[in-house]
């Protein structure tokens, strides 16, 4: 029992002293490259690879990449130094970096992975809200002529997932195509032109996934989708229609008058006619010619009107619609910001209906 209590006094004690060796003499120490640095944390020379990395984490423009990997190396030398708090405080920095990755890098030793994990949990355990998702509906003016949909997206620690859903009719399926981003904390994606020639009702909503699945949307009030209704012209289908009664409403207008004067020519007939069985032939003949003319042209009439209006009149234009956005009290400083309750759902997030 005292021996063991010996070699952790000695394990901590020379730890310690290795600690304060690699924060002391790190300034003296010469910068290397990279793959030497590698070579050195891989060789398990660990209190040169300490010096090292903390003389590299020091140096300004160092990628993100780069860092993660360094803080992966710090941690497995703390680690094999008995070090455990400082490994940790290395990783937590690691997964602060790249919080979206769910394996262990490769940087790290295998028995490392249970730590790496435990690390990443705690890590996202403090991330409780989801993205806020800030964007402008669209008018139908900047829709026609650009398409650029964009929105501000915060997060606390990095977005796994950004994505534009859209469909051209009012059910079915969405379409999805990323939002990429183009400065910090500004996101968007554009439509295309053929798209936009074609649409006539276009729904979309945002959405933002962060690396602890919570999922952050932009969408209209009710969880309904934004909508922009385009102006309809009036189809080649609706002015043939149109033309075709025209057509047939002039020909009737046109062939009702020769009726009534075969009605005149029978009329002359059954004036001359002194056979009482013929008259009333002539007669019947007379009543059914002017029942067909006057027929024909209130048809005439009728139909002429009927495709007259349908060739000059465009379908009732509706004027573009964009559905606002629900806001809660306290928000009216910020009239285009989205906050969805929090919630922790791996499962897929139903669009929309």
């Amino acid at each position: 029992m005292r021996q063991k209590y010996k070699e952790t006094i000695v394990h901590v004690g020379l730890g310690s002293l290795l600690l304060l060796l690699a924060s002391q003499g790190h300034a003296a120490t010469p910068f290397m490259p990279w793959s030497q640095y590698e070579k050195i944390c891989k060789d398990a020379i660990h209190i040169q690879c300490i010096r090292q990395g903390i003389k590299r984490l020091a140096r300004k423009g160092i990628p993100d990449s780069q860092k993660s990997q360094v803080y992966g190396y710090l941690a497995a030398a703390y680690l094999a130094i008995n070090q455990r708090p400082d490994a940790e405080k290395a990783l937590v920095r690691m997964v602060e970096l790249d919080p979206c990755r769910d394996q262990p890098p490769p940087t790290l030793p295998p028995t490392m992975t249970r730590l790496y994990r435990a690390t990443r949990r705690k890590v996202l355990h403090q991330d409780q809200t989801p993205p806020a998702i800030s964007h402008q509906p669209l008018s139908l003016q900047q829709f026609r002529t650009s398409g650029l949909f964009q929105a501000t997206i915060t997060e606390n620690l990095k977005l796994r997932q950004t994505t534009l859903y859209y469909r051209l009719s009012t059910s079915g399926p969405y379409t999805s195509i990323p939002l990429r981003q183009s400065a910090p904390n500004k996101f968007e994606a554009r439509i295309g032109v053929r798209i936009r020639q074609r649409a006539r009702h276009f729904q979309y909503y945002l959405e933002a996934i962060d690396c602890a699945r919570h999922v952050g949307k932009a969408q209209a009030a009710n969880q309904r989708p934004f909508e922009i209704v385009m102006q309809l012209k009036a189809s080649s289908g609706r002015v043939v229609a149109g033309a075709v009664l025209i057509v047939l409403g002039s020909g009737l207008l046109v062939t009702s008058p020769l009726t009534f004067l075969s009605a005149n020519s029978e009329l002359e007939r059954w004036k001359a006619t002194n056979d009482i069985t013929r008259s009333e032939a002539i007669r019947s003949h007379i009543i059914l010619l002017h029942g067909l003319g006057w027929s024909g042209l209130g048809l005439g009439l009728t139909l002429g009107v009927i495709g007259t209006y349908l060739v000059l009149t465009q379908p009732r234009k509706v004027a573009p619609t964009v559905r606002q956005l629900s806001l809660y009290p306290n928000e009216a400083d910020h009239a285009t910001m989205v906050r969805v309750p929090h919630f922790y759902d791996r499962s897929p997030t139903p669009a929309p209906q």
